[in-house]
C-alpha cells in the first residue's frame, strides 16, 4: 500500500505533466458527470 502511495506521490509532483493528467482527469470525469445528467434528465434519445 504504501509503495503505490509513493508512485501516486511522485508522479502528481512531476510538475506540467502531473498537471496535464489532472486536468485531463477532471475534465473526462465533468464530461461524464454532464453527459449522464443530460441523459437522467432525457436530454438525448
Amino acid at each position: 500500500m504504501r509503495h503505490i502511495e509513493h508512485q501516486t506521490r511522485s508522479f502528481a509532483n512531476r510538475g506540467i505533466a502531473g498537471k496535464w493528467q489532472w486536468a485531463a482527469n477532471t475534465a473526462l470525469v465533468t464530461a461524464a458527470f454532464i453527459f449522464v445528467g443530460a441523459v437522467t434528465l432525457g436530454l438525448f434519445p
